[in-house]
C-alpha cells in the first residue's frame, strides 16, 4: 500500500493478493496467486481512478522533464514547458483539465500546477525542485505496482 498527499495531490495504490486453487490434472491440486491493484491519483478535482496508466505515464513523465531541465539549466534560464491533461474517458468531463506551466521568480524555476475548469482556475500550487521529484518518485512507485490486464472493449 502506497498513500502520499501533498499540497492537494493525493496518491493511493493498495494492493490485494488472493490465492485461486485449481486442478493442474485429475490429482493434482495447485494454487496461484492472483494479485489486484487499485491506483488512485487525485489533483484536487482532476481524479485519475483504477491507474489509467496514458494519464498517469504522462504526468510522470512532465515531472521528470522539470526536474531534468532544473538541473541542466542552473545559470538563472527559464524552463519552457506548457502541457495540458484532458481526461480521456468518455465518462468524464472533457472540460476540466490538469495544467503544467514553468514559471521563474527571482531567477528561481518552480513548476505551476493548476486545475482549469470551464477557462477559469480552480486550484493550484507552485512546487519547486524537490518537491516536484518527491511527487515524481511516489507515481513511479504506482506505475511499478500496476499489473498487466486485459481492457474492456469500448465497443
Amino acid at each position: 500500500m502506497v498513500e502520499f498527499e501533498f499540497g492537494g495531490i493525493k496518491l493511493e495504490t493498495v494492493v490485494d493478493n488472493d490465492y485461486a486453487e485449481y486442478h493442474y490434472s485429475a490429482k493434482k491440486l495447485r494454487t496461484r496467486a492472483v494479485r489486484e491493484v487499485r491506483v488512485y491519483v487525485s489533483f484536487w478535482d482532476f481524479s485519475i481512478v483504477n491507474g489509467y496508466l496514458h494519464e498517469i505515464a504522462f504526468i510522470k513523465f512532465v515531472l521528470q522533464y522539470f526536474v531534468h531541465c532544473y538541473w541542466r539549466r542552473r545559470s538563472g534560464e527559464a524552463i519552457n514547458l506548457k502541457k495540458m491533461l484532458h481526461h480521456e474517458q468518455p465518462y468524464r468531463d472533457p472540460k476540466n483539465t490538469l495544467n503544467f506551466v514553468g514559471r521563474q521568480k527571482n531567477k528561481e524555476n518552480y513548476l505551476h500546477i493548476f486545475v482549469m475548469s470551464k477557462g477559469v482556475i480552480t486550484n493550484e500550487c507552485y512546487l519547486d525542485c524537490q518537491e516536484v521529484g518527491t511527487v515524481e518518485i511516489a507515481l513511479g512507485k504506482a506505475i511499478s505496482l500496476m499489473t498487466a490486464e486485459e481492457l474492456p472493449r469500448r465497443w
